[in-house]
């Protein structure tokens, strides 16, 4: 006889609750780890400090994670009775705004990220940060020293400190990692979740990088899902290059450019420089900080 009945009824598998707490940041962790493999000389864990992005997180996770059960706080209507999120999703998410393909310095292609993380507190209050490259994290180079120890008669190593540091990117550029990222940006549906006004514009912006020359060139052509299609299938020397775009509309960006180049040279004002003037005050960035060029 067999012990296996068809016909019974099978148990529901446990899922996780949507709104348990992710860590949305797993770069911090990462240091964190590092850190606590180097040893100073006194043969403890080198000391870290957090930077001003961390303690932006923690206040902000502080704010949406309700402490007695590790939960996201769920937003409430006029009568207090918790809001459920008709996508079935979690009640704090990271949306993206803008996804960038870069060429790192070893000629391997990786996926980061520009957007927001946006919750809501205990009073239904909604709570919103920047969340500009969690895909990433900076890996600490660390410099060292090798004294004899007469007692053990060996060479003992530690560290004299950080030295400098390096990007380390946690995402594959490939079909399936831009889905992944592409999935977390706003449908404008949902607007519990729609982004701050300057990135509320449904359009993603897509990026390509050159990470040797800190090049970066936004890829558009003809309509967001054509875009999203050439992003994922064109190499990367196509897209940086411009060449997937049709012949004529390379030469008419070329003579726009161009035209553009020497109208500004016609109109550009002479200055001279008074040497009491102030050469930082009178400089400026080309590049706002909340650029998606970063």
């Amino acid at each position: 006889m067999n012990k296996n009945n068809s016909n019974q009824p099978q148990q529901p598998q446990q899922q996780t609750n949507v709104n348990q707490y992710t860590d949305f940041f797993p770069g911090f962790n990462l240091q964190k780890e590092q850190f606590s493999k180097v040893k100073s000389s006194n043969g403890k864990s080198w000391p870290r400090a957090e930077s001003v992005l961390e303690k932006q997180y923690s206040r902000f996770i502080t704010e949406v994670v309700n402490p007695s059960n590790n939960r996201f706080y769920t937003p409430l209507d006029e009568n207090n009775f918790p809001i459920f999120m008709s996508d079935n999703g979690p009640s704090c998410r990271h949306v993206i705004h803008t996804i960038i393909r870069i060429k790192t310095l070893d000629g391997s292609e990786k996926l980061y990220s520009l957007g927001e993380l946006i919750g809501y507190d205990g009073a239904s209050i909604r709570r919103s940060m920047g969340c500009d490259k969690p895909e990433t994290w900076e890996s600490v180079r660390f410099g060292y020293e090798k004294t004899y120890n007469q007692k053990s008669r060996r060479f003992d190593i530690y560290s004299t400190g950080p030295i400098g540091n390096e990007t380390k990117y946690l995402l594959d550029f490939n079909s399936q990692n831009f889905d992944l990222l592409f999935a977390k940006t706003w449908d404008g549906k949902n607007h519990y979740f729609k982004p701050n006004r300057r990135n509320s514009n449904k359009r993603v912006t897509l990026i390509v990088k050159d990470e040797q020359s800190g090049t970066a060139i936004e890829i558009f052509w003809a309509s967001p899902d054509r875009s999203r299609e050439i992003f994922k299938t064109k190499s990367f020397e196509e897209l940086f290059t411009g060449s997937y775009l049709p012949l004529a509309v390379r030469e008419e960006r070329a003579r726009f450019s161009a035209g553009y180049m020497e109208e500004q040279q016609k109109t550009a004002p002479t200055t001279t420089t008074s040497p009491s003037t102030d050469s930082s005050s009178s400089s400026s960035s080309s590049v706002n900080n909340n650029s998606a060029y970063k």
